[in-house]
């Protein structure tokens, strides 16, 4: 299942005109009511900024069912969430590893995000059936800068050509509402 992760949705508040924000909010609501490929929305806000939520409901009705407020990790529990789920899934993931990530991520503190994006990247590269992730593949991916810089077009190249056009659509009102009230 396709997830769009929009980061920093306080912007949308803060630089958007209302006829914009409807502009953006429709295009969402064109791409999750798609049902091949079925299309889930993540949308990531400051906790100030998470009553201005309550704007999106008519058009994103279910915008505020499930809220989750996310802190930064320690650096030990960065690696536990690294190493714990992999080897719940029977997925060797070298601690080397899981230390360079942590080191490579951590800004007093490690955004769970990044971390996800990171280690799932290396799941996927490693491919199905195959259960060790070492060293050797992060640094051909080009370590979590590379991974994080590349997140969105890896992601959006798994969609179809028609969803892939409608998300570049949304995220480019995005940039160029924001250009324009920057």
């Amino acid at each position: 299942v396709p997830v769009l992760v929009l980061d920093n949705v306080d912007e949308l508040f803060l630089k958007l005109s209302s006829a914009a924000r409807e502009d953006v909010t429709s295009q969402l609501a064109d791409l999750i009511a798609r049902d091949d490929p079925p299309t889930r929305l993540v949308l990531s806000i400051r906790e100030e900024y998470l009553g201005e939520l309550y704007e999106l409901r008519d058009k994103l009705p279910g915008v505020m069912q499930n809220v989750l407020r996310l802190h930064k990790l320690s650096r030990q529990q960065a690696e536990d969430a690294i190493l714990k789920p992999a080897s719940n899934f029977g997925v060797n993931m070298e601690r080397e590893l899981a230390l360079q990530i942590v080191e490579d991520l951590d800004r007093d503190g490690v955004m769970p995000h990044q971390l996800q994006i990171v280690c799932h990247r290396l799941i996927e590269e490693i491919g199905p059936g195959r259960r060790v992730v070492t060293m050797a593949v992060y640094r051909r991916l080009g370590g979590a800068k590379k991974i994080l810089d590349e997140f969105l077009t890896h992601a959006l190249s798994k969609l179809s050509a028609t969803d892939r056009r409608l998300a570049w659509n949304v995220l480019r009102s995005l940039t160029e509402a924001s250009e324009t009230l920057a």
